[in-house]
Protein backbone atom coordinates (compact mmCIF):
# COMPACT_ATOMS: atom_id res chain seq x y z
CA UNK A 1 0.00 0.00 0.00
CA UNK A 2 1.30 3.36 -0.71
CA UNK A 3 1.12 6.10 1.57
CA UNK A 4 0.61 9.72 0.06
CA UNK A 5 2.29 12.86 1.97
CA UNK A 6 0.36 15.18 3.33
CA UNK A 7 0.51 18.75 1.53
CA UNK A 8 0.13 21.39 4.73
CA UNK A 9 -0.45 25.13 4.55
CA UNK A 10 1.83 27.51 6.47
CA UNK A 11 0.45 30.54 6.80
CA UNK A 12 1.69 33.20 9.17
CA UNK A 13 2.13 37.35 9.74
CA UNK A 14 5.90 37.82 8.33
CA UNK A 15 5.29 41.63 9.33
CA UNK A 16 5.84 41.34 12.97
CA UNK A 17 8.90 43.01 14.99
CA UNK A 18 11.22 40.35 17.01
CA UNK A 19 10.45 37.12 14.82
CA UNK A 20 13.36 34.46 13.74
CA UNK A 21 11.81 35.10 9.75
CA UNK A 22 14.99 33.98 8.77
CA UNK A 23 15.63 30.99 10.60
CA UNK A 24 11.39 30.02 10.09
CA UNK A 25 11.85 30.37 6.20
CA UNK A 26 15.05 28.15 6.26
CA UNK A 27 13.12 25.74 7.88
CA UNK A 28 10.40 25.31 6.19
CA UNK A 29 12.44 25.32 2.88
CA UNK A 30 14.03 22.31 4.11
CA UNK A 31 10.89 20.46 3.12
CA UNK A 32 9.37 20.07 -0.39
CA UNK A 33 7.57 23.24 -0.46
CA UNK A 34 6.30 25.79 -2.95
CA UNK A 35 6.30 30.15 -2.03
CA UNK A 36 2.40 31.03 -2.21
CA UNK A 37 3.06 34.51 -1.42
CA UNK A 38 4.75 36.75 1.65
CA UNK A 39 4.29 34.42 4.65
CA UNK A 40 2.53 31.52 3.27
CA UNK A 41 3.84 27.79 1.74
CA UNK A 42 2.54 24.81 0.94
CA UNK A 43 5.20 21.85 2.16
CA UNK A 44 4.51 18.07 1.41
CA UNK A 45 5.20 16.20 4.57
CA UNK A 46 4.91 13.30 6.68
CA UNK A 47 4.40 15.09 9.91
CA UNK A 48 0.86 16.16 11.39
CA UNK A 49 -0.45 19.38 11.34
CA UNK A 50 0.28 19.42 15.44
CA UNK A 51 4.13 18.19 14.86
CA UNK A 52 4.89 20.79 12.49
CA UNK A 53 2.99 23.65 14.36
CA UNK A 54 5.07 22.83 17.70
CA UNK A 55 8.17 22.62 15.41
CA UNK A 56 7.23 26.07 13.84
CA UNK A 57 6.95 27.73 17.62
CA UNK A 58 10.60 27.97 18.30
CA UNK A 59 10.62 30.46 15.81
CA UNK A 60 7.85 32.79 16.76
CA UNK A 61 6.97 35.08 20.02
CA UNK A 62 3.44 33.63 21.68
CA UNK A 63 1.38 36.93 20.35
CA UNK A 64 1.97 35.72 16.37
CA UNK A 65 -0.63 34.37 14.69
CA UNK A 66 0.40 31.18 12.63
CA UNK A 67 -1.70 28.70 10.79
CA UNK A 68 -0.87 24.96 9.71
CA UNK A 69 -3.87 23.36 7.45
CA UNK A 70 -3.85 19.99 5.13
CA UNK A 71 -4.94 21.10 1.56
CA UNK A 72 -6.45 18.45 -0.77
CA UNK A 73 -7.99 18.59 -4.39
CA UNK A 74 -9.96 20.15 -5.65
CA UNK A 75 -8.85 23.65 -5.36
CA UNK A 76 -9.22 26.28 -7.60
CA UNK A 77 -6.48 29.12 -7.94
CA UNK A 78 -5.72 32.10 -9.85
CA UNK A 79 -1.64 32.01 -9.60
CA UNK A 80 1.48 31.56 -11.84
CA UNK A 81 1.43 28.24 -13.60
CA UNK A 82 4.94 26.75 -11.79
CA UNK A 83 2.91 27.09 -8.76
CA UNK A 84 -0.15 25.95 -10.17
CA UNK A 85 1.59 23.16 -11.33
CA UNK A 86 3.27 21.92 -8.07
CA UNK A 87 -0.08 22.07 -6.14
CA UNK A 88 -1.57 19.78 -9.41
CA UNK A 89 1.43 17.42 -8.46
CA UNK A 90 1.19 17.24 -5.59
CA UNK A 91 -1.71 17.50 -3.79
CA UNK A 92 -4.03 14.23 -2.41
CA UNK A 93 -7.52 14.09 -3.71
CA UNK A 94 -10.16 13.80 -1.19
Amino acid sequence: MEFTMAVLLVTFDPNQDGQDYEGLTAFLEHYKHVFLANGSYAIETHEATRTLYNKMAEFLTKNIHYYVLTLTKPFSTQCVDDVKKWLVDHLPSV
